[in-house]
């Protein structure tokens, strides 16, 4: 199946928006003929550790996370927030951090992103809309080239937006052009 022709998108809730990336994924990679899932999320992929371990979350606290590059090679690395109304927030790159821009990343390469105190800084903090939500880190070995997207859109657009990079990339040879991981978190009421 065509990168370009993989399933749709638009459904709700986090469930669907992993499963059109890991879909979107495996189709780029089944263009090289290999065991796509093991192409998608292999040993040295990229990584995110949040600063609570449970990833549960309350009103009022912030989030803290280490994003890391896949040690596989150099490239792109994007960190994309999606909450329980159907949108994606781009945490990296955002035009609220120095960082606003696509940036080639080396191999292994990591940010803090949410500290204000740190180079990537700014403050992640959780708002009363609960549920399930979760972070993405993708390593792209091209720049999406999507210029400076909206701070926040419907993840269905978005996925169209990278659906649509993938299947160019494919086309232009680009092997396993993204390897990509996430973290489920909840977002709840106060304790």
């Amino acid at each position: 199946m065509d990168v370009a022709t993989a399933p749709g998108f638009g459904g709700q809730g986090v469930d669907r928006v992993l499963e059109s990336l890991a879909d979107l994924c495996r189709h780029a990679a089944d263009m090289g003929g290999a065991d796509s899932e093991d192409r998608c999320r292999p040993d040295g992929r990229p990584t995110l550790i949040l600063n609570h371990p449970s990833a549960i979350y309350h009103p009022g606290e912030v989030v803290i996370a280490e994003a890391t590059a896949t040690s596989l090679f150099d490239g792109y690395l994007y960190v994309d927030f999606y909450d329980v109304d159907g949108y994606v927030v781009h945490v990296l790159p955002s035009r609220h951090t120095d960082r606003h821009t696509d940036r080639h990343v080396a191999a292994g390469e990591s940010l803090v992103l949410g500290d204000d105190r740190q180079p990537a800084g700014f403050t992640l903090m959780i708002i009363p809309r609960y549920g399930e939500e979760a972070f993405v880190v993708t390593s792209m070995r091209a720049s999406l080239n999507a210029g400076m997207r909206p701070e926040v859109e419907p993840a269905a657009d978005y996925l169209r937006a990278l659906r649509d990079r993938l299947a160019d990339l494919v086309r232009r040879g680009v092997d396993r052009p993204m390897v990509w991981d996430y973290v489920r978190i909840t977002t709840e009421g106060s304790p």
